[in-house]
């Protein structure tokens, strides 16, 4: 039984990363979701939050299904893989009762057909021709995902949900050039290097233009204070792929910074929810 043996295994638990622990969606946060509870009490505020973070649990998915396949970090990447698929079947279930009555349904029921069909793909045992595969079905459901956190940020109307969004957005970021990486690593990538830093420069820009809000509290500021350093050390990372493949060890650091940056994205985004839906 090749498939999803590789991928299971409560042996792996134990060594779940940070930001797997915390519970990405579920978050350990009153205004979230958990399980056992109605997703119908979803809070505005929070919906932004989750179905904003649609895309960067595919692309957390993703990297982790291709790090398996690289060998990098298993005892880690498995159970990171693992809680993405599970995180978003929960959030898509929130989501279709928060939009229930609304446009923004009929969007969300599309986006979790076409995640069925990216779920099944990640459950098999890691392969270039699946990763292929894999890569072409990614730009069928992060289109929907877009498609449809922009119809509940309308929907909703507060100013506040961008500020939502540009938070939410890092993680977002983090995730796609971890997986871009990983996937030219593999030799399966279909984007550039160029790709990479245009999302580097994206996410240096975002975090200025964050500094610059004055009611951000105190709190959000340090956790901003806390990202800026380890995107020091993902952007050594990356780079490292300039000259060709990198080294085992760079692999490790992009595997590690990215897993670290969104657990600090995270924890910043359920702080500017909690700020604004109080």
């Amino acid at each position: 039984m090749k498939r999803r043996n590789l991928l299971l295994g409560s042996a792996c638990l134990a060594m779940l990363p940070i930001a797997s622990r915390s519970g990405l969606i579920h978050a350990q946060s009153k205004s979230a979701p958990t399980k056992g509870a109605k997703a119908s009490m979803m809070k505005p505020m929070m919906a932004v939050n989750v179905s904003g973070k649609q895309r960067t649990l595919t692309l957390r998915a993703a990297r982790t299904y291709a790090q398996l396949g690289l060998g990098v970090l298993p005892q880690r990447s498995s159970p990171a893989l693992q809680d993405s698929i599970a995180s978003f079947d929960e959030a898509v279930r929130g989501l279709a009762e928060f939009t229930k009555g609304k446009s923004s349904a009929a969007t969300v029921a599309r986006q979790a057909t076409e995640w069925a069909r990216l779920r099944e793909m990640l459950r098999e045992a890691p392969s270039p021709e699946g990763a292929s595969a894999l890569s072409l079905q990614l730009e069928k459901v992060i289109p929907l995902c877009t498609e449809a956190h922009d119809q509940i940020v309308a929907e909703i109307a507060n100013p506040a949900a961008d500020t939502i969004r540009r938070t939410g957005r890092q993680r977002f970021l983090s995730q796609r050039a971890g997986q871009l990486f990983m996937f030219r690593e593999w030799g399966v990538a279909r984007g550039s290097f160029n790709d990479i830093e245009a999302l580097n420069a994206e996410s240096r820009k975002i975090r200025e233009d964050l500094r610059r809000i004055p009611d951000l509290s105190p709190d959000v500021r340090r956790e901003l204070d806390l990202a800026e350093g380890q995107w020091v050390f993902f952007v050594v990372g990356l780079r490292a792929q300039q000259r060709g493949k990198a080294d085992d060890v760079a692999r490790r650091n992009v595997a590690t910074t990215s897993e670290r940056i969104l657990e600090i994205f995270d924890k910043l985004t359920l702080q500017v929810v909690a700020q604004y839906e109080s």
